[in-house]
């Protein structure tokens, strides 16, 4: 399975999946990095298998939809392998409203470069996303259309 965080300023980053921290668990605050924010993203999980997917066929391959809780630090460029680099939520069904414009392009470019395979998740980064602190005995609980996908509390 392959994490791939897809940003507005066009890095790709891929996470490994041993980094990733686990809903309804509490999150650690390293004891390292200084200045810890966290922001959410939209992410989706790839469905089926693929190579040089279309634009118009894009939306076959995603099934299931979520957010990706991100926690980063002002000093650690390193964030990405540690524990916890990022937390997915509960994974809900894409639905009627289907994917967006930046979504099918995310898995268009991927499916380019890369086989995509069953399990795969995109997610889709925005740099002018709010970032919040991040607070020791804080409780996080986002929501995606109107579910509670992401539920933890920081230790």
């Amino acid at each position: 399975m392959k994490t791939i965080i897809f940003t507005d300023n066009g890095t790709i980053r891929v996470i490994a999946d041993s980094a990733l921290g686990r809903n309804c668990h509490p999150w650690f605050l390293p004891d390292f990095g200084r200045d810890w924010t966290w922001h959410c993203a939209p992410a989706l999980r790839i469905s089926r298998l693929g190579k040089g997917v279309r634009p118009e066929f894009a939306a076959r391959y995603v099934e299931e939809r979520t957010l990706a809780w991100i926690p980063q630090a002002l000093d650690n460029p390193a964030a990405d392998f540690m524990d916890g680099a990022l937390v997915l939520g509960d994974w809900i069904p894409v639905g009627e409203q289907g994917l967006t414009s930046d979504e099918r392009d995310a898995i268009v470019t991927t499916a380019r470069f890369s086989t995509i395979k069953q399990g795969d998740v995109l997610i889709l980064d925005s740099a002018s996303a709010t970032r919040q602190p991040i607070n020791i005995n804080e409780k996080i609980l986002l929501e995606l259309d109107g579910r509670n996908v992401v539920d933890l509390r920081i230790k």
